[in-house]
């Protein structure tokens, strides 16, 4: 399945740590949870539906960008973890990765395919 996320690619953010009441407490930074929902929202909308737990997955996402380069490495967790429960039941299943990082300042956008890895005979 392939869809298109329209927008600038948003890399996955450390969490954010802070104290309340002489504890410490972790959060996701807003603008991350944000673009997670909307990869999960795209692929939902495009009908991507979840492949089976023992079935592993090859993801391809091609990010265009806008503006100084992002790394590479945090765009794809973001996507990764926004299609936990759509694309897969779990990123771990994910067994084959493909990652391309290209400008286009006139038109950003992640460009993802989630395909079943099909076994063939040895």
């Amino acid at each position: 399945m392939r869809f298109t996320v329209p927008g600038p690619p948003v890399p996955k953010k450390r969490p954010r740590v802070v104290k309340f009441g002489g504890k410490a407490h972790a959060y996701t930074p807003q603008e991350t949870v944000s673009y997670e929902r909307k990869v999960g929202w795209v692929a939902r909308m495009e009908g991507v539906k979840p492949t089976p737990k023992a079935k592993e997955v090859v993801l391809s996402v091609y990010f265009y960008y806008k503006g100084r380069r992002p790394d590479i490495d945090n765009l794809v967790k973001a996507v990764m973890d926004g299609l936990n429960s759509i694309g897969y039941e779990d990123d771990n299943q994910v067994g084959e990765l493909h990652i391309k990082r290209l400008p286009d300042p006139a038109n950003p956008r992640a460009v993802v395919t989630v395909e079943e890895i099909v076994e063939t005979a040895k």
